[in-house]
């Protein structure tokens, strides 16, 4: 009896800390890529993340509040010059002291890369990148949110829900720029014109998906038209 009430706890107190971060509509990212036509670039990377009081830390590790937070997830690949971080900013906007919510930090910078395989250690999920000869591959696999268990109790389950619902307006949204005489094959999102693709993933989705989404992304340089510089 003491063995399952602890359990209940447990799940609960993890599930308020989910409440907390996701009610509060403190969690989005944007991210574009630009290449360019030797398949180098910039990735522009702009978000919103909760991060504690006290000491102004991101509650979510992937998404650093702070510029040192920031070298220290990128690491050896700055040191080594893979790539380089630009135009660091941060905003924090600050809760009152009776506010159940969390702080937050609106947080964007740049990231400058000669070598497209570098953005394996640079995007967000789990991401592969190939290039041969005139074609760069890149897959990107972002996971789902373990299922709940089945057996738990119902008031587990609806407050369960209630989070899902809080990420019906939350989304991960990306943007490829590439010269606009290239071709881009993918199985996600759409062209909002030549040279512009757009995909936004639900925050949403990730908790009704088992496997999670694998995002395959196949980019074809060709040669420019006649008189394009």
């Amino acid at each position: 009896m003491l063995r399952g009430a602890g359990k209940l706890m447990r799940q609960i107190k993890k599930l308020s800390i989910f409440l907390l971060v996701f009610f509060s509509g403190c969690f989005d990212y944007q991210e574009k890529i630009i290449f360019a036509p030797d398949f180098s670039g910039v990735v522009e990377i702009s978000y919103t993340v909760p991060v504690y009081k006290e000491t102004g830390n991101s509650m979510l590790k992937f998404l650093p509040s702070s510029e040192s937070e920031v070298k220290e997830k990128y690491g050896i690949y700055l040191s080594a010059g893979s790539f380089t971080l630009k135009d660091f900013t941060s905003k924090t906007t600050t809760a009152g002291d009776d506010d159940p919510f969390p702080d937050r930090v609106e947080v964007s910078y740049r990231v400058l890369f000669k070598e497209a395989q570098v953005l394996e250690h640079i995007l967000m999920g789990e991401t592969d990148v190939f290039r041969r000869g005139g074609y760069l591959f890149i897959r990107r696999k972002f996971p789902a949110s373990p299922p709940l268990d089945e057996n738990s109790p119902t008031f587990t389950r609806n407050f369960h829900e209630r989070i899902v619902q809080s990420f019906a307006k939350h989304f991960l949204s990306f943007n490829i720029v590439f010269p606009w005489y290239y071709d881009l094959v993918t199985n996600y999102g759409s062209f909002t014109k030549p040279g512009v693709h757009s995909f936004q993933l639900p925050l949403q989705s990730t908790f009704k998906s088992v496997s999670g989404f694998t995002w395959k992304i196949e980019l074809k340089a060709n040669r420019p038209p006649e008189g394009e510089l």
